[in-house]
Order: C-alpha cells, then sequence, then structure tokens
C-alpha cells in the first residue's frame, strides 16, 4: 500500500509539473484539505496553484519521498529556490490532505552537512517495527 501511495503522489507531483490541472485532480479524494497556508483548499485551489504559476516554479525536483501507512513524506528541491517539505495523508488511494512548508537553500552547517545530504533511499527496512516501537516507548 505504501508504493501505491507514493506513485499517487508522484503522480500528482508530476501532473502540477506539467501544469496537467486535470490528472492533479484526479489524484484528489473529495473534500480534499489544504494545510498549506500559500495554497487553497479543494481542487478548485490545486486548479488555481498549477494555471496560476509560472511553470519553472512547478519544476520541482523528488530528492526524497518515504511513506508510513497512509501518509507519503516528500523532501523537494526548487531549482533556484528553496526546499519544500510536504506530508500527504491518502484515503482510499487518494490525496485527502496536504501540509507543507518551505525553507530557504542555505549553506552547509557547522559540520559540514547540507539540507540535501544523507540518504535518499530508506535502509534496514527489516527494523522499521522494532524501531517504531522504540519510538512509541520513548
Amino acid at each position: 500500500m505504501s508504493e501505491t501511495n507514493i506513485e499517487t503522489v508522484r503522480t500528482l507531483l508530476n501532473a502540477i509539473a506539467g501544469q496537467d490541472d486535470t490528472t492533479a485532480v484526479q489524484q484528489l479524494a473529495p473534500g480534499f484539505r489544504q494545510h498549506d497556508s500559500h495554497l487553497g483548499d479543494g481542487a478548485e485551489g490545486v486548479r488555481e496553484y498549477i494555471t496560476g504559476s509560472p511553470r519553472e516554479q512547478l519544476a520541482l525536483s523528488v530528492v526524497r519521498v518515504l511513506a508510513d501507512g497512509s501518509y507519503v513524506f516528500v523532501h523537494l528541491k526548487a531549482p533556484d529556490g528553496p526546499h519544500i517539505f510536504s506530508v500527504y495523508r491518502l484515503q482510499d488511494g487518494l490525496v485527502a490532505e496536504h501540509w507543507g512548508f518551505a525553507t530557504p537553500d542555505a549553506p552547509a552547517n557547522r559540520s559540514g552537512h547540507t539540507q540535501l545530504d544523507g540518504p535518499t533511499e530508506p535502509a534496514h527496512l527489516s527494523n522499521t517495527q522494532n524501531n517504531k516501537a522504540f519510538m512509541r516507548r520513548y
């Protein structure tokens, strides 16, 4: 199910990047809720974002995607701009809610790491359940 949810979110992001509002809206659940303060609610909010934004602004690169159950987490990078972090909640295979925020691109920190450092694919998947149990007890 997580892989299918990732595919749905990737289809949504590709449709937005291609300014294909029809395909984008097809990925949304009825009553889609937008929690990003810069975007409107529902299918109309998505359409307004796509049709009202310059193509370059919509061409985001996916840095990493992770899924856990009905949630998909995406780290995106704008070509000449911020890093965008989005959380999507899916219901019945469609995007039901979205939370997002952006942070400006920044130079390496004191440790020499940037916002793009680190793994882009999950590892040690056999430890997932033990890690979740540990965090619940934390």
